[in-house]
């Protein structure tokens, strides 16, 4: 429904724009991501989100006390999006549901590290596999080192899925299928 206001040049007229005021306005934008029929416009501390009636853009809040820690800390597969919010970690939206949290197993795999650089964090996902790259508080040079992986194809067995660590780093994701 948004692709008549939103895309295309075609679509464009000199008086049309939207202004979006959902929120708190010292939080600024971090990324407007679009996922099915749904648009997303996560901030850096709430989430809010888009849909069109009739010739109107409406915004709503979905949460104010999660967002997005920067703008590569998400990812969409259909209509799943994932992100990474700098205090609660990994979550989950589907469709246009609430955020669920998928983070919370994977505290042990830390080592007692520390997420230093939450701006940074990167999030892809390609089939049933969720990745969250991070910097940890053990390396000085500034950019990701560490990089979890989420198995939701074991979320049977453990809540959410089965995680596992690599010691490489990414500091953004791209799913290419030729």
């Amino acid at each position: 429904p948004l692709e008549h206001l939103l895309t295309g040049q075609e679509d464009y007229f000199e008086n049309q724009r939207i202004t979006f005021v959902a929120g708190n306005q010292a939080d600024y934008i971090n990324k407007l991501v679009e996922a099915g029929p749904n648009l997303f416009a996560f901030k850096r501390h709430s989430i809010h989100g888009l849909s069109v009636s009739g010739s109107s853009v409406l915004a709503n809040d979905i949460t104010t006390n999660l967002g997005l820690a920067g703008p590569e800390a998400v990812a969409v597969q259909g209509n799943d999006v994932w992100f990474f919010d700098e205090h609660e970690g990994l979550h989950v939206i589907s469709g246009g549901g609430q955020p669920v949290r998928v983070f919370d197993p994977i505290y042990p795999l830390l080592d007692c590290g520390r997420i230093t650089r939450p701006w940074l964090v990167a999030v892809g996902v390609d089939g049933d596999q969720v990745f969250v790259s991070c910097c940890l508080d053990n390396d000085e040079a500034g950019f990701n080192n560490v990089t979890f992986v989420l198995n939701t194809k074991l979320s049977a067995t453990t809540r959410g899925g089965a995680w596992s660590r690599w010691d490489v780093g990414f500091s953004s994701f791209c799913r290419w299928q030729p």
